[in-house]
């Protein structure tokens, strides 16, 4: 490989915005229950923890939070995301419940391709890496046959591929 491999970050805390420049829609942030009946459902058996604020997606939806109690997800909340049309009687309808990392939440680190992260120490004697593909040693490799004892064995031998590697 050419270049410096860059180095895998290690976990860090999230950053999720709590504030919204809109204040709620009244009629939405009123809906603790419904919204908290919803994070229940997805839920299942697992306890839905106090709720911790109201969020304002714009002036027809919300988002309420509610803390995870679930082990191994500790400073994950619950967001219920509820909507409504602009009409003070329309009904209010559920738009999605996720489990969200907060600002505490252990996370993994950005993923970065194996290609990439692979340093030396990694390989043993005898281990490959895969060729990139625009590499000068790779020719073509297909094959089109009418006879089917040849396209029996193309694939076995690699003349199914579109590149392998040549002679030279």
């Amino acid at each position: 490989m050419c270049g410096e491999v860059p180095r895998v970050r290690h976990n860090r805390r999230v950053t999720a915005p709590t504030t919204s420049e809109q204040h709620p829609n009244p009629v939405l942030a009123s809906v603790v229950e419904l919204a908290r009946a919803a994070a229940q459902q997805e839920a299942g058996d697992e306890p839905i923890g106090p709720h911790t604020g109201v969020l304002a997606e714009d002036e027809a939806s919300v988002t309420h939070l509610f803390e995870a109690s679930h082990p191994g997800y500790d400073g994950w909340r619950w967001a219920v995301t509820i909507a409504t049309t602009t009409g003070s009687d329309d009904p209010v309808t559920i738009s999605e419940v996720v489990l969200l990392p907060g600002p505490e939440s252990l996370v993994a680190p950005d993923w970065v391709p194996w290609g990439e992260r692979v340093r030396a120490g990694d390989l043993g004697v005898g281990d490959l890496m895969p060729t990139t593909p625009d590499d000068a040693r790779l020719a073509p490799g297909y094959l089109e046959s009418e006879d089917p004892a040849v396209e029996e064995v193309a694939l076995e031998v690699g003349l199914g591929r579109v590149r392998v590697l040549s002679r030279f």
